[in-house]
């Protein structure tokens, strides 16, 4: 995501704020890109982190998304 950004001429550090709709890799893999953005997301999907079956599953891995960014 940041190479995206960069090579459209965005600053991958000056992003604010993500959405994510859901926290499936394809969608949130580049959060490591964003080290300044706070992430909206559903409370719902986040607390499906903690869902073993679902990480078991591949569906969702914590590692891509739970990096320390601030969360609303």
């Amino acid at each position: 995501m940041g190479l995206v950004l960069s090579r459209a001429g965005f600053d991958p550090s000056e992003v604010t704020h993500t959405v994510l709709s859901h926290l499936h890799f394809d969608h949130a893999c580049g959060l490591c890109d964003l080290p300044n953005a706070t992430v909206v997301v559903q409370e719902r999907e986040w607390a499906e982190l903690a869902d073993e079956r679902l990480a078991s599953s591949g569906a969702i891995n914590p590692d891509d998304v739970d990096l320390g960014h601030p969360r609303v």
